[in-house]
């Protein structure tokens, strides 16, 4: 989780309250799918007792919730043909709900950075509009990780592209997670290239709704309180 990683030994005791809350949540909604899943996928029972470590001290964002994406090629594990047409639906449209909010929070830090250059001055207005654009930068690592995973389930729920998933997505790396307007290193201002993120579906180049609200909310944050 997100709240754990950001947890450090001098968080307060309120915010250690609310990750032990939160991870109890889990728990037991964890607890629930394996019931669920024992009626589905019966054979993951049986995985889950013979491949298991020890329970005991681990957290429950750590647990394995072997989806049919994670145990297909498992030989412990029959093969749930249904269910993997379910997840492959899920996952297609994971992956195109993750990219757009991943070029939301691109737009949002372009934004950020152009009134932070422009309208911020002062240590204390400075430090206030990086803890905003530290924030948005931390979703963006999110979405990146978030499709990252999907994209490997999506590969070995069909490696073969039958549903032609491929035409549209693709691997995400570390150069492709850019602003519509800033290139890669060493491309010149007319000879700027555009990441694939922007060419899929999710984006149409016309609709500006959303940009516009992320430029109408985060400028407002950043002239509110003492900055």
């Amino acid at each position: 989780m997100r709240d754990v990683a950001l947890l450090t030994s001098n968080s307060t005791d309120m915010k250690h309250a609310d990750i032990a809350r939160k991870r109890n949540a889990l728990q037991v909604r964890l607890e629930a799918w394996r019931e669920y899943q024992d009626l589905y996928m019966p054979g993951v029972a049986r995985l889950r007792t013979e491949t298991m470590t020890p329970a005991k001290g681990r957290q429950p964002e750590n647990w394995t919730l072997h989806l049919p994406s994670q145990v297909i090629n498992n030989p412990l594990v029959p093969q749930y043909r249904s269910l993997q047409d379910i997840e492959l639906r899920l996952r297609h449209a994971q992956a195109n709900d993750t990219l757009d909010q991943l070029k939301r929070h691109l737009r949002a830090r372009a934004r950020l950075l152009q009134v932070k250059k422009h309208d911020v001055t002062g240590q204390k207005r400075s430090t206030r509009s990086w803890g905003y654009i530290n924030t948005i930068q931390s979703r963006i690592n999110a979405d990146a990780t978030r499709y990252r995973a999907t994209y490997s389930a999506l590969l070995a729920l069909d490696p073969g592209n039958t549903d032609d998933w491929q035409r549209v997505l693709n691997p995400l790396a570390d150069g492709d997670i850019r602003e519509m307007k800033e290139g890669l290193p060493g491309e010149t201002e007319g000879r700027r290239s555009l990441s694939w993120i922007w060419r899929t579906s999710g984006w149409s180049g016309t609709d500006d709704n959303d940009e516009d609200e992320q430029e109408g909310r985060f400028p407002r944050l950043i002239q509110i309180g003492d900055l």
